[in-house]
């Protein structure tokens, strides 16, 4: 009877997808979290479907297969989370196998930045011992690098500019003469993304009192 019982309930589960919740494996590859306004790829399997008898759907968005186990999602801009459901084709009918909830995040925007700072009191060695502008790309997993094209040094007298992401001598020189308590700004800053080189972007100034 015990044999007969146990197989009913494999049986059960086979058809119903019942215990499958084990077997799915929803993993987007940037990060753990969809990113609002960007093709987040995702990979779906299911442990002993073929992936073309598996499907899935998203709760605010879309997702869509591309080939295999890839698909992209992209969800809605109005939620915080979603959940993916995944399904596959067993025995004829279309069988939830489980599903998974992921936070919705948005993309940071980039900033430039000198010793790791964007604004408050630095010194002027600090400044120079970083020989130029660095960039924190914060929270965006699509993006891994950018080229900062140009950006100027203004100590309200003067401002100098320099077309890449390093000091000029003559920045260097206004930087060195500067004393405590005096405004820098760094401004007019512009980056470039390697995929799309035709094109510049700006970045907010960024401001510091010498210390």
């Amino acid at each position: 009877m015990k044999t007969v019982f146990v197989f009913f309930i494999a049986l059960v589960a086979a058809t119903t997808g019942i215990f499958a919740q084990n077997s799915v494996e929803i993993t987007p590859v940037k990060s753990d979290a969809l990113y609002i306004a960007n093709d987040n790829p995702v990979k779906i399997t299911v442990r002993g479907v073929p992936a073309d008898k598996v499907s899935a759907t998203i709760s605010h968005g879309t997702i869509s297969k591309l080939s295999g186990t890839d698909y992209v999602a992209t969800p809605a801009t109005d939620v915080s989370a979603v959940t993916v459901e995944v399904f596959a084709e067993k025995n004829g009918k279309t069988v939830k196998i489980g599903s998974k909830e992921f936070p919705v995040k948005l993309t940071s925007v980039p900033r430039a930045t000198i010793a790791g700072k964007s604004y408050g009191k630095i010194t002027k060695a600090e400044i120079i011992a970083q020989d130029g502008l660095e960039i924190d790309l914060g929270d965006n997993p699509f993006v891994e690098k950018v080229e900062i094209t140009q950006f100027s040094v203004d100590n309200t007298i003067f401002m100098l500019k320099s077309n890449s992401a390093k000091f000029t001598d003559s920045q260097k020189r206004i930087i060195n003469s500067m004393e405590k308590g005096q405004r820098i700004i760094f401004s007019d800053i512009k980056i470039r993304y390697p995929e799309r080189p035709d094109r510049e972007y700006h970045l907010m100034d960024i401001y510091f009192r010498i210390d």
